[in-house]
């Protein structure tokens, strides 16, 4: 079998346009949304080698998990800097 080296998750949202800011303004990341002008239906977000794809989803609402466990991890973003230390995107 061919060896798999990368995953890129979709994340479903009720706003493309407000998680797109989101990830650029907290955590570096580019926006590539479509269309271009909002409403956005879709968008990829890039940072170094990491993906994540954003798809609009009308009337979604996140779940309210943490009331059922402690903490809700929905990604892991690795880095190599600061000796492995790993950013953790939790769910907000």
């Amino acid at each position: 079998m061919p060896r798999l080296t990368s995953a890129a998750p979709c994340f479903p949202v009720a706003d493309v346009g407000g998680t797109m800011r989101w990830y650029e303004q907290k955590l570096g990341f580019e926006g590539h949304p479509f269309p271009e002008n909002e409403p956005h239906a879709f968008c990829i977000l890039v940072r170094d080698q990491i993906e994540i794809m954003l798809q609009r989803i009308e009337g979604y609402q996140k779940p309210h998990l943490y009331n059922e466990r402690q903490a809700v991890r929905l990604g892991c973003v690795h880095s190599h800097a600061r000796r492995e230390r790993v950013l953790r995107i939790d769910a907000r």
